[in-house]
């Protein structure tokens, strides 16, 4: 008896490992499978810009990283004694436009080193809808609740989702020809405007991104959407909102990504690094016996051996933590 609809999920030829460097990039979705793998000590970079949900954000905000196109102070405006910009989430707010363009100009710098250096881009799409901030004519990626009537809602065409894409594409292979870039969509609808427009919003993602793929040389799909709609098709796999994936869902592909990217050696290295990572997050009934010594002095010793093999491996956090219980 079938109680699901299996997706199949290729091995990518590409496999993750702790010498590779990851970026996502997208809507909350790239942020929630980004994290796991920053959890595990694969570096990674996750939404420097914070969440982007439209393609013409993302491509925007990679545009701007690879050309180093600074911010400048008309790119940032005032709003209760905070300066932010309408390119970047609310997490970038700033007490001036002089520590905002620091901030942000300085985080470009460092994002434009990590992608010539970036093995896999996990691109995660939200919506095709897009909101043009009337003022200044502009598209805007976060509207930092500014009242609705000052936007108009568009609707991005399967071309310039495809034209942005590709234009990312070529500038990157520029700096860096190796990278592989992951195309997925948000499994997280959009129903405020009823089901059919939600169904409409995603259309224009999928049309474009088997475009983007077919004609790509450097480009997969990975069907995380697919995977949400059709492998966990109840209700208990989502969040008290009945659209956002719950963490069960997002564990479950998790493990998904692992089978197609992780090969044997890197599984098991992971379960050494997790094995660290969760030690020292454990609060044990007596801190102060021998035995808990022996177990900080034995993960230390297990420190010293991941970071030997990767040495570039960020286990610092841990280490100051057994090395304070001796």
């Amino acid at each position: 008896m079938k109680l699901s609809t299996p997706i199949h999920i290729p091995v990518y030829d590409n496999p993750i490992s702790y010498d590779s460097h990851l970026w996502f990039i997208g809507s909350c979705f790239a942020s929630n499978v980004g994290d796991k793998f920053s959890a595990i000590k694969i570096p990674t970079v996750v939404n420097p810009f914070g969440t982007l949900f439209s393609p013409h954000s993302v491509s925007e905000a990679m545009i701007r990283v690879i050309e180093k196109r600074y911010f400048t102070a008309d790119d940032f405006f005032e709003k209760d004694g905070m300066y932010m910009s309408m390119e970047l989430h609310s997490m970038h707010s700033y007490g001036s436009v002089s520590e905002a363009l620091r901030v942000v100009n300085s985080l470009i710098d460092e994002l434009h080193e990590s992608l010539r250096k970036a093995t896999h881009i996990f691109i995660t799409y939200g919506t095709s809808q897009v909101y043009r901030y009337n003022p200044s004519g502009r598209l805007c990626s976060n509207c930092h609740k500014i009242p609705s009537k000052f936007f108009t809602i568009e609707q991005m065409s399967i071309d310039e989702i495809y034209d942005g894409a590709m234009r990312v594409e070529r500038l990157l292979a520029e700096i860096n020809k190796g990278a592989r870039l992951y195309y997925t969509v948000s499994p997280v609808r959009y129903m405020g405007d009823g089901a059919l427009r939600s169904s409409v919003i995603k259309s224009k993602l999928f049309c474009a991104i088997e475009r983007i793929v077919s004609d790509s040389t450097m480009a997969d799909y990975f069907p995380s959407y697919e995977i949400v709609m059709d492998e966990l098709r109840d209700y208990r796999y989502y969040g008290e909102d009945m659209i956002h994936p719950s963490g069960v869902a997002v564990d479950y592909i998790w493990e998904k990504i692992q089978g197609a990217f992780f090969n044997a050696s890197t599984v098991s290295f992971l379960q050494r690094v997790t094995s660290v990572v969760s030690a020292a997050a454990h609060r044990p009934k007596n801190p102060d016996s021998e035995q808990y010594r022996l177990f900080c002095k034995k993960n230390l010793d297990e420190i010293a051996a991941i970071c030997d093999m990767y040495p570039t491996l960020d286990m610092e956090k841990e280490k100051v933590f057994f090395m304070s219980k001796l």
